[in-house]
């Protein structure tokens, strides 16, 4: 590239005025603060795609949680345990799931993450909970019956007179009401 020629004089050979240097300076800052601006921009930019890619890793936790929580509730409705010991289990296995989930998430992507597990985890703990009461309360008639079934052959028998002593038409009857009393106190069968 050829030199540039030296500038002589203060006049230009047009005849047109040189411009002072407040005037050049002036442009110049106007570039400078275009510039910042197209910065500004691009920092915006920058923020909302780091916040769409952290919405895209919250989301995609969302529907493993909500998967992880499905196969779960699925898996402690078939347990015959009682009450106390499902939630135990399933509190249990229901933070080792956030825990995972949660774990490679942003801070941005964890708070949206939270707030939807919450809820999810809510509606799966609250259905294993109805099924582990459900449940409970089957195993109690269940017993129940057989309970009753018993009283019921004592007293056929203590009516024919085949067995004396201490059981009694009048006990075993008593033993049914406190059974039946007791299921109903659990609201394992309704009172009527």
């Amino acid at each position: 590239m050829p030199p540039l020629p030296k500038l002589q004089s203060n006049t230009a050979l047009s005849g047109a005025p040189v411009p002072y240097r407040s005037q050049i300076d002036y442009g110049a800052s106007k570039i400078g603060a275009n510039i910042a601006s197209m910065g500004d921009d691009m920092t915006k930019i920058a923020q909302k795609m780091i916040a769409l890619e952290a919405e895209e890793k919250a989301t995609t936790a969302k529907f493993q949680a909500a998967n992880q929580l499905s196969l779960l509730r699925t898996e402690m409705s078939t347990k015959a345990w009682d009450t106390k010991k499902t939630a135990e289990e399933y509190s249990l296995r229901s933070k080792e799931i956030y825990n995972t989930l949660a774990a490679d998430l942003p801070p941005i992507a964890r708070r949206s993450f939270m707030k939807n597990f919450n809820t999810l985890d809510l509606q799966a703990r609250t259905s294993v909970t109805a099924t582990a009461i459900k449940q409970g309360h089957q195993r109690a008639i269940a017993n129940a019956e057989i309970t009753l079934s018993g009283l019921e052959d004592l007293v056929r028998r203590d009516s024919a007179g085949e067995i004396t002593g201490e059981v009694t038409t009048a006990n075993a009857l008593l033993e049914g009401h406190k059974l039946i009393d007791g299921l109903v106190s659990r609201t394992a069968i309704a009172a009527d």
